[in-house]
């Protein structure tokens, strides 16, 4: 049993130090047209598309220990952010999403050691995969479809915390070398944070000019909250858009059977 799970652990080692060199292919080959999730209340919260924000004037301020400087290079900010982000234990995150072809939901939540991992997600409409829950602890894997039953798995949990990781780093590290620019200061869910902005361009993944939004918070550096926008207002409702806020604390996760 000790030799199956320190197998266990140089595998996810591994796979998590090919990680930086894979995430960026993994966004842009869209995981979201697979796994694509979309907001509750979706036709009130389409928000009229802003241009870019001018930057402020900022400077550090006499506010204690802060993980995150206004000197501090934004891509380095970022990149810095979701390694944290997957490094932490306790955080839950909501991956919203609006496509021309469907909306949906998607909560991803880890806890604690061995690793704990929540999967859910939601289906509003169209005809994307049919709505599943997942749950991993340490290498056992349970799922339900829709409301179903819940089942354990024969394969282990790792290709959902990879998944996990993957996705949750994808966001952030999209907007690296796209001339990200530190905005302003913002509270999230009162956390103070440091606003950053970058204007991405189509590259056959994206179809139009599109602003990406991220918010890193100031004291503990983890991100809180991404938000990709068209540049220009759409001449469709169907406006594409992705929204991924992370809060931090404690998550409970237990085997449902």
């Amino acid at each position: 049993m000790k030799f199956k799970t320190s197998a266990w652990v140089i595998v996810i080692a591994l796979l998590i130090a090919l990680l930086v060199h894979a995430v960026h292919w993994y966004a842009q080959d869209r995981v979201r047209r697979l796994l694509s999730v979309e907001p509750r209340g979706w036709s009130s919260r389409v928000e009229t598309t802003e241009a870019l924000d001018t930057p402020q004037v900022l400077m550090d301020e006499d506010s204690g220990p802060v993980a995150v400087s206004v000197k501090d290079n934004p891509d380095e900010v970022v990149n810095k952010a979701a390694w944290s982000l997957v490094a932490d234990t306790a955080h839950s995150c909501v991956w919203e999403g609006i496509d021309p072809s469907y909306r949906t939901e998607t909560l991803i939540a880890v806890a604690g050691q061995p690793e704990r991992v929540h999967w859910s997600r939601s289906v509003q409409s169209g005809n994307p995969p049919p709505p599943n829950e997942v749950i991993v602890i340490g290498t056992d894997q349970y799922h339900r479809d829709s409301d179903g039953p819940w089942q354990k798995d024969a394969e282990g949990g790792i290709r959902y915390v990879v998944l996990t990781n993957q996705i949750s780093m994808g966001f952030w590290l999209e907007a690296l070398k796209k001339d990200l620019k530190l905005i302003r200061r913002d509270v999230i869910d009162g956390s103070p944070t440091f606003k950053y902005e970058a204007l991405i361009h189509p590259d056959g993944v994206i179809t139009r000019d599109s602003i990406v939004d991220i918010w890193i918070g100031i004291k503990d550096g983890l991100p809180r909250k991404y938000l990709r926008r068209p540049l220009h207002k759409p001449l469709s409702p169907q406006i594409e858009r992705d929204t991924f806020t992370c809060s931090y604390g404690e998550v409970e996760i237990e085997a449902p059977i």
